[in-house]
């Protein structure tokens, strides 16, 4: 009797031991794919050449006395408008009228990451726009960015405009970088861009 006692006892620890490997090994897969997702989709990671500052957008985008995005804010070709985002808990969806030039063959969309957990998409275009080029960077590459939580970069959207005599809208939207987290995301803007003479 002793013996079986003794047996079970063993079997029940190598189990155990067994069940805690792979919860390890489960929860490090998760976190790799999380991970992994970050970085996944239509814009490319940062890296030195697109964290560099040199850029119109960056030069024109509204900062704060430390350097970080107003979160509040986009540009659309170099032009700020404030936007609703910080109030995304109460009001999660908005539409910014956009008036340019008919002069203009594309439009560059920049907006502020806001949170580190966060990132934005385009996930309507209209026929007359081309999503041609997205990218993330810094608005300045020689400071050093050290708040908790909150994200120094900027999302920059590079549409070609197919014909300057039509208008069209681009809806973004601001999701959990752990798309299962909240699949419909956080807060949606549509920029209803026309063209004027």
């Amino acid at each position: 009797m002793l013996d079986t006692d003794i047996r079970n006892r063993i079997f029940n620890r190598r189990e155990i031991r067994m069940w805690k490997k792979i919860v390890a090994v489960s929860t490090w897969m998760s976190i790799c794919a999380m991970l992994c997702s970050c970085f996944s989709g239509e814009l490319s990671e940062p890296d030195s050449k697109t964290e560099a500052s040199g850029s119109n957008s960056a030069s024109t985008f509204p900062l704060k006395e430390d350097g970080y995005p107003e979160a509040d804010y986009i540009t659309v070709n170099g032009e700020p408008y404030l936007t609703q985002v910080k109030n995304r808990d109460t009001n999660p969806e908005e539409i910014l009228e956009i008036r340019l030039e008919n002069t203009s063959d594309s439009v560059i969309i920049v907006l502020p990451q806001c949170a580190s957990i966060l990132k934005w998409t385009a996930e309507e275009v209209d026929e007359n726009l081309e999503l041609v080029e997205s990218r993330i960077y810094l608005p300045d590459s020689g400071r050093e960015y050290k708040k908790e939580g909150e994200s120094p970069y900027l999302y920059e959207f590079t549409f070609a405009v197919k014909d300057p005599q039509q208008a069209g809208n681009i809806v973004f939207k601001l999701v959990n970088v752990d798309s299962s987290v909240d699949p419909d995301g956080y807060y949606t803007l549509t920029a209803a861009i026309t063209f004027i003479d």
